[in-house]
């Protein structure tokens, strides 16, 4: 069957103006425009379909864990407050500095359903990528990874997208938003840290 029109992907295939592009992108999450890898529907098997039509690589970033869930939180509160309040990118040590500042409530009763279900959603997300792309055309990489060396892990992108000198004119475009301890960034972490410490998930918080 022939993949149906999906405008929101064609997008990125326009020329772009910019001197030196070689590789163009864009980010898909989990739900984004109603594909879902929870279960098989049209909108996913669009998606699958655009990205064989086009042979299109797949970047596949693992995030897990509490700092995820804080992480969507804060995305949460962005939407609420608007971008310019609470940044979903940073730049600059001053925008990084301003979504640092903000601190969030999790529910605490609720946070092990929660991993859990992300835990499921991962799992159901390499099982889309492995059946979608062929093994060379997918690149795993963990956001743990990426925090701790992101000039190699840059490198192992662009080596994949067969750019690999491109990673120094991008390593410094983006800088971590939140780099304080999840004990300073969550409200209620004294709550979060008891209910955690009773299940499989302890060592999210130490």
């Amino acid at each position: 069957s022939r993949a149906a029109p999906a405008p929101e992907y064609d997008d990125v295939l326009r020329p772009c103006r910019k001197p030196g592009v070689r590789a163009r992108g864009f980010k898909w999450f989990d739900g984004q425009g109603g594909a879902s890898v929870a279960s098989e529907n049209a909108a996913l098997g669009n998606l699958s379909a655009w990205r064989a039509a086009h042979a299109a690589k797949l970047i596949v970033l693992e995030r897990q864990g509490l700092a995820k869930l804080v992480s969507d939180r804060l995305k949460h509160l962005s939407s609420q407050r608007g971008v310019d309040a609470v940044p979903t990118h940073c730049r600059d040590a001053s925008c990084a500095a301003r979504v640092s500042a903000q601190r969030v409530t999790l529910d605490a009763g609720a946070l092990e359903t929660q991993l859990d279900a992300g835990v499921r959603r991962f799992s159901a997300l390499l099982n889309w990528a492995r059946a979608a792309a062929a093994f060379d055309d997918i690149l795993y990489i963990a956001y743990g990874d990426l925090v701790a060396d992101p000039e190699r892990e840059l490198r192992r992108a662009y080596r994949f997208l067969g750019v690999d000198e491109a990673w120094q004119a991008n390593a410094s475009v983006l800088t971590k938003s939140v780099s304080r301890p999840l004990a300073e960034v969550v409200a209620n972490y004294g709550e979060v840290r008891a209910a955690l410490l009773r299940t499989k998930w302890a060592g999210e918080v130490g």
